[in-house]
């Protein structure tokens, strides 16, 4: 082949010639987008260093906000393990474990691990100075649970406890058989008002079925201390240093106990009333004393040997029921209790009336005759009683509200 058929076979007109790609004309479009991205990250940064530090104020200032609020914001915590929340009350005993002045604690349960990682606000007190919140974190306190437990415990025990009431002097009196409650503080008070006294001070709810024989009762500030059997050697002199430690009471000792003669009055065996210092003293300037005739039945009242009242009263059925002689009134009741019939005192049935003033009559202890009122103020005048002395229930209160402990009484049959 020629070289112009060679030429010609190589030969491609223009039209049919493919064209090559420029790479001129793509390389300033891609400095134009490199120009863009770089100018974008530029700007943002710029833009984030700028408004960086207003958002961090404006996260500040919130966060002090909710500091200052006097409202803490306590959320709900979820533990990862259950706890026990136990409330404790603090009592104020003086311990070396609980101090005084803390009003609750926060204990929580025990963990192989003793830490705490959060805690709940207790108490905020409000003041009118800003204060922060006291939180206390307490941990394995269950000795000071156990602790608190007891001393409430114990508490508990002293409420319920009666408080006995105070006494300047106590006699203490075993019971005898057949005695009653009522004949003991008739024995030692010398009125049978005592009663609930005596019982509230021994705890006793029910003295017919509690006081029994052989129990030993207290009796508290009674108006007879002690019934004193005079022993070999024994006299009245060593018996008031005994009881009053001063000698200066032997004369009133000795009236009290009808004594005249103390030398030769006082003998081995006999029985002596120790009375309360309350009713030991000087006798009055004005002294009382009672005359009953039951021959016109009336009961005159002397006052320093002039007569002041005339009374008319009731006496026995026959003349041999009412005794004659010279006694002394040694016990005072109000709304006595009426035994025979067991009718209470301030009952209308009660024959005794609304008083009784008790005579010592010999064998009787001031508990079987006596002056006292009635409930049949139509018997008044007449001979009708078994043997005590009626009075209407007005008179017997005068004489019951003037006529004073051991005044005599002189009953005559004319």
């Amino acid at each position: 082949m020629s070289k112009q058929d060679q030429s010609q076979q190589g030969y491609t007109p223009r039209k049919k010639r493919k064209k090559k790609p420029n790479g001129r004309r793509l390389f300033l479009p891609i400095l134009l987008m490199v120009g863009i991205v770089y100018s974008l990250g530029v700007f943002s940064s710029n833009y984030l260093s700028f408004i960086k530090p207003s958002f961090v104020h404006s996260v500040q200032s919130q966060e002090e906000l909710l500091e200052e609020s006097n409202a803490p914001v306590v959320e709900e915590i979820h533990y990862p393990v259950p706890e026990t929340l136990i409330l404790v009350e603090t009592i104020e005993e003086p311990s070396s474990e609980i101090e005084q002045g803390k009003e609750e604690k926060l204990v929580h349960s025990q963990k192989e691990e003793k830490k705490v990682t959060e805690a709940k606000v207790l108490e905020v007190k409000l003041e009118p100075k800003k204060q922060e919140p006291v939180i206390e974190k307490v941990v394995d306190e269950e000795p000071v649970v156990e602790q608190v437990i007891m001393v409430s415990e114990k508490k508990s025990e002293v409420e319920d406890k009666p408080v006995q009431a105070a006494a300047n002097r106590v006699a203490v009196h075993e019971v005898q058989p057949k005695e009653t409650l009522f004949s003991i503080t008739m024995q030692y008070y010398l009125s049978g008002s005592f009663q609930g006294k005596v019982a509230d001070f021994n705890g006793i709810s029910n003295p017919e079925t509690e006081v029994k024989a052989g129990m030993k009762l207290e009796l508290p500030d009674p108006a007879i201390l002690a019934f004193h059997q005079v022993k070999q050697g024994e006299t009245l002199f060593s018996i008031t240093m005994q009881y009053y430690q001063q000698g200066k009471f032997q004369e009133h000792l000795a009236s009290y106990n009808g004594i005249k003669n103390p030398a030769t009055d006082v003998k081995v065996g006999m029985v002596l009333k120790i009375p309360n210092l309350s009713i030991v003293k000087v006798e009055p300037k004005e002294t009382y004393s009672l005359k009953i005739n039951k021959g016109t039945n009336t009961l005159t009242v002397f006052r320093n040997g002039v007569v002041i009242k005339s009374f008319p009263i009731a006496t026995g059925k026959s003349s041999s029921l009412t005794p004659e002689g010279t006694f002394k009134i040694v016990n005072k009741v109000e709304k006595p209790w009426f035994n025979p019939e067991n009718i209470p005192g301030g009952d209308p049935r009660n024959p005794l009336g609304s008083h009784w003033l008790g005579l010592n009559v010999p064998g009787t202890k001031g508990y079987t005759y006596g002056i006292h009122g009635t409930n049949n103020p139509a018997s008044i005048g007449t001979y009708a009683s078994k043997g005590c002395i009626r009075m209407y229930n007005s008179d017997i209160l005068w004489i019951y509200q003037n006529v004073p402990m051991q005044t005599t009484v002189e009953i005559v049959s004319k």
